[in-house]
């Protein structure tokens, strides 16, 4: 059996658990700030990024969809 950290898709697969569980764990009031920075910017794009979360705004979308769902699913 070959160790899950030697496959190449590894890194990957770790950098999405982790953006996951980011967007998961944000405070309402960070989630309301970023729909606002959203909302206002007239060039957004998913490849927007936010320094100050450490991710951009196609993947806070994708995981705030993904959280949401799941939460709806229980």
């Amino acid at each position: 059996m070959h160790n899950e950290q030697s496959f190449i898709t590894y890194p990957t697969w770790k950098k999405y658990l982790v953006m996951s569980y980011v967007v998961e764990s944000l405070k309402v009031k960070d989630k309301r700030a970023i729909f606002h920075i959203m909302r206002r910017t007239e060039d957004l794009s998913e490849l927007t990024f936010f320094p100050k979360y450490g991710f951009t705004a196609g993947d806070f979308a994708i995981w705030q969809v993904l959280a949401e769902n799941k939460k709806k699913a229980r």
